[in-house]
């Protein structure tokens, strides 16, 4: 096992001042989700985790694995878990007090269960239960502060999932496409005085989409190049009330696929958030942020551009040392390039969120909430109607013990979140 590993290369970093983290993270939700159909579903999962932490001068490296294991009671009494096993690390390196270099590398195998495929194909009308994929994403990001004001950064990003069965027998969903992604964003960060700021930063995203045989033959290739130029500005207006803006817009191109359904190749680009504080003590705290924007992405499902519009709101609070909570709501509807007639698909979507927090001792966290989201069609839509409901009450025991494998450094209690 992965875990097995880990601890062996502890052994030989213990002299250069490592550190090792055994953590766990065990949830119950019980709640509604629906696909195949409406139905109940009570989940228990269990996350044991292991983590190394190594510094070494302008060096600071981090590796964790971990293993989740869900099972479905209800309705599926006599199934057998869901194992998803997941690997990460990450590079941090400070060569001067002016640079800064971090690379991060995470994959994961396994089968992911419908919550976590539909956050990641939030347009997607009708997925399985569960399906095996194998996941591994990257991200290298590289900063220069030229001077007391200016800041250069290159960030580059790669990812790429695939579905490595034909579907559950447990609905009638095709098998997800497999997606490669590949991204630059260059950005300038120029300080205008210590109250504000503005970013100009450029992204360049490659999208690579391979549908499986029979599955959308119009789409069975797809290779997308997307160019998103913006400008972003910080404002402090007060000192409990900060403001930020972007404004930008989106060109996309076909570089294969003929048929793909990307709408117009000019989007805009435009956001608005404020956070503020709205009660600080030396030791509570509440703040909200509210705010409201576009973007675009491509939807590697259906193979079509989607230009969306965003609104959320949230509310987040602590009270005292031991206590916290914290509140969202979120809307979000497809706008522009409709759906072709007769299909039919997800394009409106509200979600909200609630938990509270209480913290036992330094490694223990329990959270007792609450998720819903419910989607509908295109707003336009004479068929507009919410449906596919999912409603779920979870309470989550979060654990974690550091144990020093050198004194070379002091160490620190932490939780894990």
């Amino acid at each position: 096992m992965v875990a097995g590993g880990l601890l062996a290369l502890s052994a030989l970093l213990a002299q250069a001042g490592a550190q090792i983290e055994a953590g766990a993270r065990i949830e119950t939700r019980v709640g509604e989700v629906p696909e195949p159909t409406e139905q109940t579903e009570v989940v228990v999962l269990a996350t044991p985790s292991l983590r190394l932490h190594w510094f070494a001068g302008v060096d600071d490296f981090q590796t964790e694995v971990a293993t989740r294991i869900l099972w479905r009671p209800v309705p599926l009494p006599r199934s057998r878990p869901l194992f998803l096993e997941t690997f990460g690390v990450t590079h941090t390196m400070r060569p001067t007090i002016r640079s800064q270099w971090h690379l991060g590398l995470r994959a994961s195998y396994g089968e992911q269960d419908y919550t976590s495929l539909s956050q990641q194909f939030a347009t997607q009308p009708t997925l399985p239960l569960s399906t095996t994929m194998f996941m591994i994403d990257g991200a290298a990001d590289t900063l220069w502060r030229s001077s007391r004001r200016t800041t250069l950064s290159l960030q580059l990003g790669a990812v790429h999932h695939r579905t490595l069965d034909t579907g559950s027998s447990e609905s009638t969903a095709p098998t997800l496409p497999t997606q490669t992604t590949v991204s630059a964003t260059p950005a300038l960060h120029f300080l205008l005085s210590s109250y504000s700021s503005v970013e100009v930063s450029a992204p360049v995203s490659d999208y690579e989409i391979q549908e499986p045989a029979g599955r959308l033959p119009q789409a069975r290739q797809l290779n997308v190049v997307s160019v998103q130029p913006q400008v972003s500005g910080l404002a402090q207006l007060t000192r409990d009330h900060q403001l930020h803006l972007i404004a930008g817009l989106t060109y996309v191109d076909v570089v294969r696929g003929s048929n793909a359904n990307l709408g117009y190749p000019v989007a805009p680009i435009a956001h608005v958030n404020l956070f503020s504080y709205l009660h600080r003590d030396h030791i509570s705290s509440v703040f909200s942020s509210v705010g409201a924007g576009t973007l675009w992405f491509l939807d590697p499902v259906l193979a079509r551009g989607v230009w969306r519009g965003i609104a959320q709101a949230r509310l987040d609070a602590q009270m005292g040392l031991r206590w916290s909570a914290g509140a969202g709501f979120t809307f979000a509807a497809d706008v522009l390039n409709p759906p072709a007639a007769g299909m039919d698909y997800d394009a409106t979507v509200v979600a909200a969120d609630s938990s509270v927090r209480y913290r036992w001792t330094n490694v223990i966290v329990a959270e007792l909430g609450g998720r819903f989201t419910e989607r509908a069609p295109y707003l336009s839509s004479s068929e507009f109607a919410w449906r596919r409901r999912e409603l779920w009450a979870f309470l989550t025991l979060y654990t974690a013990a550091r144990m020093p494998l050198s004194t070379s450094r002091p160490t620190k209690d932490i939780i894990g979140l």
